[in-house]
């Protein structure tokens, strides 16, 4: 079984005429000021689901009152090169953890599919497994979950060695595995999967095989474990037999640790 990737996205040249779902915006803002006058313009509600309407971000400024015109020009048209990971998101999957295991990172041999090849995004699948009652502390400061940061990194693959393209570290909502379903029934599964995306902003334009590793500290897990007991200890990749719908995977049996 394989981790699952999604969403190697790569813009093209035609321009989009409305906002992407969950997608910033590129924008350049002007206002009108008195010589000398210095303003801090603030940015806020950049990242937000499309649901038909337009979405813009809301802006303050210090002093209030300045005005400030927002010119946006959004990403071009993106297109998914490489996925695994279901269109609809199981409840979870089976998974692999990093804490008490000598795997420092885990990850994938993949080849792009499509044509299009400037690194937008990356979107990885885990499964967590704390439960909020084990923690009541962290809950009380956050009942949906606590954060933590996961490293993705991108290597380009030529024969047996691995040339760093990209590496980039973010801190990610990781949910409590509920105690119950909605309906108020048992929760049936191990853990609670969700998906962890990666936005890079640079003109990264990737080509090859390529492997893609996930990796985060955990009390004894990692690169540099963190010697504290937390429910990071029970976050888990993601793994799959799935077929791979976009792009390929010479072997699915393999994974890179």
């Amino acid at each position: 079984m394989n981790l699952l990737f999604q969403k190697m996205i790569p813009p093209k040249p035609t321009a989009l005429t409305t906002s992407l779902v969950g997608d910033a915006l590129a924008f350049v803002a002007t206002f009108g000021l008195l010589p000398a006058m210095e303003v801090d313009v603030t940015f806020s509600g950049l990242a937000q689901d499309y649901d038909g309407s337009l979405k813009t971000p809301a802006v303050a400024t210090d002093p209030p009152g300045v005005q400030v015109a927002l010119d946006y020009f959004p990403r071009g048209q993106a297109e998914e090169v490489f996925r695994r990971i279901p269109v609809v998101d199981q409840p979870s999957y089976a998974s692999y953890g990093l804490n008490g295991t000598n795997d420092r990172a885990l990850g994938d041999v993949v080849d792009l599919g499509g044509v299009n090849r400037h690194l937008e995004s990356v979107e990885v699948a885990l499964v967590s497994w704390s439960r909020a009652a084990n923690w009541p502390g962290l809950f009380a400061e956050n009942g949906e979950g606590y954060f933590h940061p996961l490293t993705l990194t991108i290597f380009r693959v030529v024969g047996e060695d691995l040339f760093l393209l990209e590496q980039v570290t973010e801190e990610f909502l990781v949910p409590w595995r509920p105690a119950t379903l909605d309906d108020g029934g048992e929760y049936p599964f191990g853990g609670k999967s969700f998906r962890a995306r990666f936005d890079f902003s640079g003109d990264r334009v990737l080509s090859g095989k390529l492997a893609l590793l996930i990796s985060y500290n955990t009390g004894n897990g990692g690169f540099e474990p963190l010697g504290v007991t937390g429910p990071y200890d029970s976050l888990n990749v993601a793994l799959s037999d799935l077929a791979v719908a976009v792009g390929s995977d010479d072997d699915p049996t393999r994974m890179v640790r």
